[in-house]
Parts: structure tokens; sequence; C-alpha cells
């Protein structure tokens, strides 16, 4: 059983600066989880065209970095693309999972709210 924070990443037609900034936003979550959840574990649904395009990331943080990767081979419309990050729910062995998005910044102050709502048994 494990404890996820789970992203999506897919080609929705958003121009190169706005995917690009999606990315960074993954990257410096991806670290801050690592630091701010120690015992969590990242989680990312990316379809084909992104992954190649930035797979040299990917690779590394899966690497070195607490990261578990799905590549979906299909690119999806954007509201099935964003439910992505669910998949988890239903397909992995998981007691908790956080659906992110990947542009929302991984704070101290929401891993003290997940915490407070972990030991309320809701």
């Amino acid at each position: 059983m494990s404890k996820l924070i789970t992203y999506s990443l897919f080609e929705a037609g958003a121009q190169p600066f706005e995917m690009a900034s999606y990315v960074r936003g993954f990257y410096f979550n991806c670290r801050m989880n690592n630091l701010i959840y120690p015992d969590w574990r990242t989680h990312l649904e990316v379809d084909r065209t992104i992954y190649e395009k930035y797979k040299n990331l990917f690779d590394w943080l899966v690497a070195n970095n607490n990261l578990s990767l799905n590549i979906n081979e299909q690119t999806p419309d954007l509201c099935v693309g964003m439910l992505w990050r669910m998949k988890p729910i239903f397909t992995l062995d998981v007691t908790r999972i956080l659906c992110r998005d990947t542009d929302a910044v991984t704070t101290y102050k929401e891993a003290q709210a997940v915490q407070m709502w972990i030991q309320s048994n809701y």
C-alpha cells in the first residue's frame, strides 16, 4: 500500500511556453514532494509525445527522485487528460491519493492541511 501525489501531462494544444511551464512546475513539485511528503510517492501519467520531448528529465526523476511514471500511448482530449491523474485510484494499490495540477506549487502549509485530513480519519 502506498500514498501517491498524482499529476498528468499531455499534449493538448498548449503553446510551447505554456507546456514548458507545466513541465517546470512538475519538476519543482516532484523535488518538493520528496522534502515535504517524505513517505509519499509522486506519480505521473504522461502521453508519449510529452514523454519523448522531455525523456531525459522524466527518466532522471524516476531514477533519482521517487517518481513512478505511466506512459500513455494516446494523446487525450483535454478533460480526459486531466482525469488521467485519477487512474491510480483504480489501477494501483494505494491508501491515499492527492490529485494535483502541475503548476500548483507544493507547500508546507498544504502538507500540514493534508496531515490534519489524515488524522481526522475522513
